[in-house]
């Protein structure tokens, strides 16, 4: 989850190092232009956690059907813990990623990214 969260975030950044010039120019702060950019993946994350809970509880509960067997029986109770833990891992990676690419936010040069033609 979190390489691929960071590759994303990697080629968001990448791709949009123009914008991200122009927010700077413009006298954006620092955390101002990286909540700017973090803001989409936050949302991503929190709507794709909550997505895949719900999916993840439907999956179990499908898995759990299938595997009857009359010698031996499984408990089919996910606690609530178990959700919270998920959500919070989840949502600390994210986090940390954005943490680690705020640097690079940070080191685009705004003069030659906007003199960069696309």
């Amino acid at each position: 989850m979190s390489i691929c969260n960071y590759n994303l975030n990697n080629i968001n950044i990448t791709e949009r190092s123009r914008e991200i010039a122009s927010i700077k120019v413009l006298g954006f702060y620092q955390n101002e232009t990286a909540s700017y950019v973090f803001r989409e993946t936050i949302s991503f994350t929190l709507i794709g956690s909550l997505f895949g809970l719900g999916l993840g509880k439907l999956l179990h509960m499908f898995i759990m059907s299938q595997i009857n067997v009359e010698m031996v029986s499984f408990k089919e109770q996910i606690l609530v813990v178990s959700y919270l833990i998920a959500f919070a891992a989840t949502l600390a990676l994210t986090l940390l990623v954005n943490l680690i690419l705020k640097k690079k936010i940070d080191r685009i040069d705004m003069t030659e990214s906007l003199k960069s033609v696309e």
